[in-house]
């Protein structure tokens, strides 16, 4: 005789509770991601004729590190917030922080504040470029 798990087991309960923890933190995480990004970039994204401008690793750091000195996410269990990749932590950032980020490049593993800037330059890139027209 094999044994079954019933739907709706405490295990289940708690692996569905993680999941559910898991999305929250990842939402939360975008969204202070996101407010700190537009705080820090403003309207510097791209030109008026809808052309990306540059922005420093530097200035990817201070929006990270303004991130993870948010209250919301100093909240947020150690362990998932392990689970965001870091600029700070990775082999993606150089000895001269005041260069130019190479925001570009198509990478799985990219550190969440390029993705993040990244998608924000692009939309408001676009954004400008339809204006233009």
């Amino acid at each position: 005789m094999t044994d079954k798990k019933t739907p709706g087991t405490t295990d289940d309960i708690e692996a569905t509770r993680q999941v559910l923890a898991a999305r929250r933190a990842a939402a939360t995480f975008q969204r202070v991601m996101i407010a700190a990004a537009g705080r820090r970039l403003g309207t510097r994204l791209s030109s008026a004729f809808g052309t990306a401008r540059p922005v420093s690793w530097q200035t990817l750091l201070e929006i990270e590190d303004a991130v993870y000195a948010n209250p919301a996410i100093t909240s947020l269990d150690a362990a998932v917030l392990e689970t965001f990749p870091r600029l700070r932590e990775s082999r993606w950032l150089p000895g001269d922080t005041a260069a130019e980020a190479d925001l570009n490049r198509d990478e799985d593993d990219w550190p969440v504040v390029m993705l993040i800037v990244r998608s924000l330059r692009d939309a408001a890139t676009q954004t400008d470029a339809e204006s233009a027209c």
